[in-house]
């Protein structure tokens, strides 16, 4: 077998040219993304001939809380990631698609996917986390406290006047 299916290190050396499937279940610590609370299940095959190209589909569950609620929630993750691996000084022929390596074809073993199946899954963590689209954030409650703490008088008092300009 060319690759440990608990980690992400594959051994090329010896590799014979043709497509090769492979499945890994990873445990999430060991990509170091705090929010990832599922095991990090990645399919897919590896292309080899004067290059190795990884096609793979990784799917995982994110842990999230919502900026308007505060409620934590499940974000499922499936995502695409092509990794390619190329001769040094055949580059120049491929398109930098950010996950294109280069080796040293005399002194290439094995290859450890780690870093770039960690930027696949923090690229999907979204920007703004929402439980739900129609999140209506945090209940607000229009009760007055009984009490005023004696410091913010002042502003209580402004409140009661601006609420009864309103009026």
């Amino acid at each position: 077998m060319f690759y440990n299916p608990n980690n992400l290190q594959f051994r090329l050396r010896g590799i014979g040219a043709g497509v090769h499937r492979f499945e890994c279940l990873i445990d999430s610590s060991l990509i170091d993304i705090a929010e990832v609370v599922s095991i990090i299940d990645i399919q897919g095959e590896l292309s080899a001939s004067h290059l190795f190209v990884f096609k793979m589909e990784i799917a995982t569950t994110l842990g999230l809380i919502c900026d308007r609620c505060t409620e934590g929630f499940d974000f499922p993750v499936k995502t695409p990631l092509e990794v390619i691996y190329i001769r040094s000084g055949s580059e120049e022929d491929m398109p930098d698609n950010g996950y294109l390596h280069t080796f040293d074809g005399i002194q290439l073993f094995e290859v450890d996917l780690t870093e770039d199946v960690h930027d696949a899954i923090f690229l999907k963590l979204p920007m703004k986390r929402l439980c739900r689209a129609d999140c209506p954030g945090i209940p607000l409650t229009d009760s007055e406290p009984e009490e005023v703490d004696e410091r913010f008088s002042p502003l209580a008092q402004l409140l009661s006047k601006l609420k009864s300009e309103e009026e």
